[in-house]
C-alpha cells in the first residue's frame, strides 16, 4: 500500500476517533469535567506503558521541563475543549479547537520572531471571522464555552509546536508517556475537589470510551504524520468536524445556524489553507 493511503487512512480513523471522543464526553454528564480529564489521562497511560514496554523505550530524558510545558499547555487544552464540548453543539467545539493552525503563526511570531507574512496575516483575519459568526458577541450564544473553546485552539497550537521541538531528540512513545503521566498528576489535584461517584454503568462506560478513543485518536494521528505527508495529513484532520457534525445530528438532533455553518467553512477553509501556505513557505526557504 502506497505511504501517502497508508496516511490518509490513519488521518480519516483519526479524525473520527476524536469527534467520538467529544460525542463520549457529552454523554459522561454524571461525571465533572475535571473527573472526565483524570480518567482520560489514567486510561491512556495504561495503554502507553505496554507500548514503552514493548518497544524498550528508555523513559530518560534531557529535556524534562520541555515535556513539562508541552503536558501543561496540552492539558488546559484538554480542559476548555472538553467543557465546551458539554455546552455547545460538538461540531462547534471541533471547529474552535481546530482554530489551532490560525494561532500557530502567532505563537511561533511571539516565541521565535518569525515573520508574519501577508497571506498569514489575512488568513488569519478571515478564519477569527470566522470564529466571531460561531461565538457570536452579543447573542445568546456568547458564553464562556465559546472563550474557553477558542482557547482550546489557542493552546493546543502551543503543544504543537512544543511537540515539533520535542521530535528532534524524543521518540513519539516517549512525548506521550510523559504528557499522559504529567497530565494525569496535574489532573488528579481539581479531580479530587469535584468528584462525585455514580453507580451507572453506562456512565462508567462512556467515561471509559473517552479514554479509548483519546489514546485510538493519539496513535492514528502519530502514524498518519509517520506515513502520509505532513501538509495532507493536517488538512484531512478537518474531517472530524464532518464526523462531529454527523453524530451531533444523529444523536442530538443538532444543527448549527446559518450564521454558525458560515463560520465552520470559513474556520476550516482559512485552516487549511494556513497549513498549505506554511508548506509553500518551507519549500521556499
Amino acid at each position: 500500500m502506497d505511504n501517502d493511503i497508508k496516511g490518509f487512512i490513519y488521518a480519516i480513523f483519526a479524525s473520527l476517533s476524536y469527534a467520538l471522543m467529544g460525542a463520549f464526553v457529552k454523554l459522561a454528564s454524571d461525571f465533572s469535567v475535571e473527573s472526565i480529564v483524570f480518567f482520560r489521562n489514567f486510561f491512556c497511560v495504561l495503554c502507553v506503558l505496554p507500548l514503552i514496554w514493548k518497544n524498550k523505550i528508555s523513559i530518560a530524558t534531557k529535556k524534562p521541563f520541555l515535556h513539562i510545558f508541552r503536558a501543561v499547555s496540552g492539558l488546559i487544552a484538554i480542559y476548555f475543549f472538553f467543557y465546551t464540548a458539554t455546552k455547545m453543539l460538538l461540531i462547534e467545539s471541533l471547529v474552535l479547537i481546530n482554530t489551532n493552525p490560525l494561532f500557530i503563526p502567532l505563537w511561533m511570531a511571539l516565541l521565535f520572531h518569525e515573520k508574519l507574512s501577508f497571506n498569514k496575516i489575512w488568513l488569519l483575519i478571515l478564519g477569527f471571522m470566522g470564529v466571531i459568526f460561531i461565538i457570536k458577541p452579543g447573542g445568546s450564544v456568547f458564553q464562556p464555552a465559546a472563550l474557553m473553546g477558542l482557547g482550546s485552539g489557542i493552546f493546543v497550537a502551543l503543544a504543537m509546536i512544543s511537540v515539533n521541538k520535542l521530535s528532534n531528540t524524543e521518540p513519539v512513545a516517549r512525548i506521550m508517556f510523559y504528557f499522559f503521566v504529567s497530565a494525569l498528576g496535574i489532573s488528579a489535584i481539581p479531580m479530587v475537589y469535584t468528584w462525585s461517584w455514580t453507580s451507572s454503568a453506562v456512565q462508567w462506560i462512556y467515561i471509559l470510551m473517552v479514554g479509548c478513543f483519546s489514546f485510538t485518536y493519539q496513535y492514528c494521528i502519530t502514524n498518519a504524520y509517520y506515513w502520509g505527508h505532513p501538509t495532507k495529513v493536517s488538512s484531512m484532520v478537518y474531517l472530524a468536524v464532518v464526523f462531529s457534525g454527523l453524530i451531533g445530528w444523529i444523536l442530538w438532533q443538532q444543527v448549527p445556524d446559518i450564521f454558525s455553518l458560515l463560520g465552520i467553512l470559513l474556520v476550516v477553509l482559512c485552516g487549511i489553507l494556513t497549513i498549505n501556505n506554511h508548506r509553500k513557505e518551507k519549500k521556499r526557504s
